[in-house]
């Protein structure tokens, strides 16, 4: 029996579609900001500890910020999930197309 040939993908290199992950707040202040006492950050509502903000000590709308930038990577860490999730099931259909191609062709031989 002839070999069946591997699909071809249409994207191209489906792994250059995969998005980067991006979104939500840094835990971790910039250098500038470190410089500067706690008390000037509760101030501003911009309070941080080491381990990321603290928010008991934000004004109600920075934290409605905050929370809203954490839904958005959130968002888009689910969207890249999906994505790479796809590209894997392609990925295993190719690989499962391509050994029953090299187990046809060994078979061949014999």
């Amino acid at each position: 029996p002839p070999a069946r040939t591997p699909p071809s993908r249409s994207s191209g290199n489906a792994a250059a579609a995969v998005p980067p992950i991006q979104g939500g707040p840094s835990i971790f202040p910039p250098p500038a900001a470190k410089a500067g006492s706690s008390a000037a950050g509760s101030k501003t509502g911009a309070a941080s500890g080491p381990n990321g903000p603290v928010y008991e000590e934000m004004r109600p709308a920075d934290i409605r910020k905050s929370i809203l930038d954490l839904q958005k990577g959130l968002a888009e860490i689910t969207k890249r999930l999906d994505t790479v999730g796809t590209e894997n099931q392609l990925l295993r259909e190719e690989n499962m197309l391509l050994k029953e191609a090299i187990d046809d062709r060994i078979e061949g031989t014999r």
